[in-house]
């Protein structure tokens, strides 16, 4: 047991020295908005390693290790603010993109109460392009918390989904009567 703790007090000392190397990195990075993932990744795999050591951790080793990994993420904090902020207000962003869809759904009638009813007055051409138009923005928004990911992606799709369904309907309906058209003329 001696031997092991002795071998995990080496490693430990090993692991103090990466994360002040990656501090020092950290301090001296030209670019660390763009590589504030792989310094706080890096934070996560140095404290993975020391979780796996069982041994007895004396005190000074873990308070130098934890301090210089917290001096890591601190450096990084500003660019994780400013991440979560930008996520913030694509979530913000992909809200209005449903709520237009959703209105627009609404001012439509959609789903019809009369069920196969179509309206044949309607621009079905211009509603597939709404639809296109609508998948195109979200693509483009980026990404949001993953905590919102699934909520606002359920949202927009049970939008989609009934403008398609819509589409659907009059698709059905013109290749339907297209049919017809060919059984005359032949």
């Amino acid at each position: 047991s001696s031997w092991r703790n002795w071998a995990h007090d080496k490693e430990r000392e090993n692991l103090i020295s990466k994360a002040e190397q990656l501090l020092l990195q950290a301090k001296e990075s030209t670019s660390l908005e763009q590589d504030y993932p792989e310094f706080t990744a890096a934070v996560k795999e140095l404290r993975q390693q020391w979780k796996k050591m069982r041994s007895h951790t004396p005190e000074e080793l873990w308070l130098q290790f934890n301090n210089t990994c917290n001096l890591v993420y601190e450096q990084c904090i500003p660019f994780i603010d400013k991440q979560t902020e930008l996520r913030q207000n694509n979530l913000k962003t992909k809200q209005a993109l449903c709520q237009q869809l959703e209105d627009y759904i609404a001012t439509m009638h959609w789903p019809s109460a009369k069920g196969d009813a179509i309206n044949h007055k309607q621009d079905w051409i211009q509603v597939d392009k709404i639809a296109r138009q609508a998948r195109k923005e979200w693509s483009a928004i980026g990404f949001v918390e993953r905590k919102d990911h699934k909520a606002i992606n359920k949202r927009f799709d049970k939008a989609v989904e009934t403008i398609r369904h819509e589409l659907k309907k009059v698709w059905q309906h013109n290749q339907e009567q297209f049919y017809n058209l060919i059984n005359q003329a032949e």
